[in-house]
């Protein structure tokens, strides 16, 4: 028996704290409080936390670290442009706008056919099992499940999976066979252990760090690429955000602190 999602509308990877911030942009836009939705300027402010140096509104602005807002530009809710040494200029796009009059609706899931457009189109467990079908590991609730059969119990989209498809996207880096890509794929392989051991990151913190491993493997695919490129800049600077977090005790920032300027060379992004 097989199960199919058709996974429609929104992208389901947001966290909550994206979620919010992105309600907070596309108010202010609407608002008159930033100058234009393409001119959305962030950046760290010394004393306070993270700024929006030309955001006019009375609200309270939200701080916030790069790898959030570089999960929205990610997730193709915003585009950044760098204008100075970690200072950012944002444009809105369309699907922002889309994502926040929905609410961030879930997406319906119908036919008998599973595609998991906007995020892994894996699953790994499929079991027997009395009751309703039960999906776990996607953020958000599922409902108007149409399957064949029935009592089947699904785990669906979690941490082990997602390394899984990190795994697939290193060894078809690795099959590329030239010189570049092997050594760029041992080191995204020692990164993805790194990550995937660090018990100081979160759950959702290490599925958002493999997201940017899998990025990065796909960018040493097609080197010529550019908007693979591009991605992989910024998967980068969500790791460099992502470690910035971390305790001085985590074995993560070290390792990372020797695997990303090699990276970043091999990708030929230093």
């Amino acid at each position: 028996m097989v199960l199919f999602f058709t996974f429609r509308g929104i992208n389901m990877t947001l966290t909550e704290k994206q979620k919010n911030l992105l309600r907070w942009i596309v108010e202010g836009v609407r608002a008159g409080y930033f100058p234009a939705e393409d001119n959305i300027l962030w950046g760290p402010q010394v004393f306070n936390g993270p700024s929006w140096p030309n955001y006019t509104g009375s609200d309270s602005c939200p701080e916030v670290e790069f790898p959030t807002l570089g999960g929205l530009e990610k997730s193709g809710y915003i585009n950044l442009q760098t204008i100075a040494s970690d200072e950012y200029k944002g444009a809105l796009t369309q699907k922002a706008y889309e994502a926040v009059d929905s609410n961030f609706a879930e997406p319906a899931i119908s036919s008998q056919k599973v595609y998991a457009k906007n995020y892994y189109n894996h699953v790994e467990t499929m079991t027997e099992n009395k009751g309703n079908v039960n999906i776990s590991g996607v953020q958000g609730n599922v409902s108007g499940i149409a399957a064949a059969g029935e009592n089947q119990t699904m785990t669906g989209v979690a941490l082990g999976q997602i390394s899984g498809v990190v795994t697939n996207s290193i060894g078809q880096l690795q099959s590329t066979n030239t010189p570049e890509a092997t050594q760029l794929a041992t080191l995204l392989e020692q990164l993805q252990s790194a990550i995937k051991n660090e018990s100081h990151l979160a759950p959702e913190d290490k599925a958002e760090a493999m997201e940017q491993v899998k990025t990065l493997a796909e960018a040493g695919q097609k080197p010529e690429d550019n908007a693979l490129q591009k991605a992989a800049k910024t998967a980068l600077k969500i790791l460099k955000g992502t470690i910035a977090g971390l305790p001085d005790a985590a074995k993560l920032a070290e390792s990372c602190a020797k695997l990303l300027p090699a990276i970043a060379t091999l990708l030929s992004l230093s």
